[in-house]
């Protein structure tokens, strides 16, 4: 499950029954709808809307389970957004080594891999 932290508003989600809603509607709303997140058996995928951004000018990084993104645009264009920044309050699940990401056609796609389980230790007694 994430946290979305923009930077006016901080709105925390609620626990929906199966995990199947990742944001409440109102945190949708709020950001904007210019992220979704998708969730399968090994990952979420991270999808947050760019458009004109280049990949040269977006920074993604992790910080104490928190996965920001920052982009700031090099030249103005028309109507675009200049500047984008957002935070993801990120599950102790998430495998932070592992992540990937990828910008295309104005969508960054952020790949999340959920940690190995561990198998439990048997111990023995002697």
């Amino acid at each position: 499950m994430f946290y979305i932290l923009n930077s006016n508003q901080n709105y925390f989600n609620d626990l929906f029954e199966g995990f199947e809603n990742i944001f409440n509607s109102k945190t949708q709303k709020d950001s904007n709808k210019n992220d979704s997140v998708e969730k399968s058996d090994k990952e979420f995928i991270l999808s947050v809307a760019l458009p004109g951004f280049k990949k040269e000018e977006v920074q993604i990084s992790t910080e104490n389970n928190m996965l920001k993104i920052y982009a700031k645009r090099n030249k103005k264009i028309g109507w675009l957004q200049e500047e984008f920044k957002n935070s993801y309050q990120l599950e102790d699940n998430i495998d932070i080594e592992k992540i990937t990401a990828k910008l295309e056609d104005g969508i960054l796609s952020i790949t999340l891999p959920f940690k190995e389980k561990t198998k439990p230790n048997i111990i023995t007694i002697q």
